[in-house]
């Protein structure tokens, strides 16, 4: 199994779970808010990279858990999940895929374990833009 079979099958569960709040949100939005909820606190966990994320990353990340701990998930949140989105992949992603091929620094496992953090990023956006869309 190559790398990004592994990483596919690693995914895999959340992403379904993403599918399906996208589904019940049509039918059941709070239930659909809930898993939501349950979704993002599930991508913000440790992800046991030994990447420095840096600290505009780890302010975006801060803002983004402390939404979550008062589950405030409107359309600001989306907004923070954009902008670290961006930072994720400006900052953090970009470089470690540049130190991993030019330095050989860092591990293949560490790079899948990024790609799958801005997976799940894109993944959370979506689901809040359609939330969003069904309350408007």
């Amino acid at each position: 199994m190559n790398g990004s079979e592994k990483l596919e099958k690693r995914s895999r569960p959340f992403f379904a779970k993403c599918s399906h709040t996208k589904l019940l949100a049509y039918s059941e939005p709070d239930k659909a808010k809930s898993e939501y909820l349950h979704l993002a606190r599930q991508a913000f966990q440790s992800s046991g990279s030994s990447i420095d994320f840096g600290e505009p990353c780890k302010r975006k990340i801060r803002r983004v858990q402390s939404a979550l701990n008062s589950e405030t998930l409107d359309i600001s949140f989306v907004i923070e999940l954009q902008s670290l989105r961006s930072i994720f992949l400006q900052e953090v992603l970009r470089p470690a895929i540049r130190s991993y091929i030019v330095n050989k620094s860092g591990s293949q496992r560490d790079i899948e374990n990024l790609f799958t953090s801005v997976l799940r990023i894109d993944g959370l956006v979506e689901i809040g833009q359609l939330l969003d869309k069904i309350d408007s």
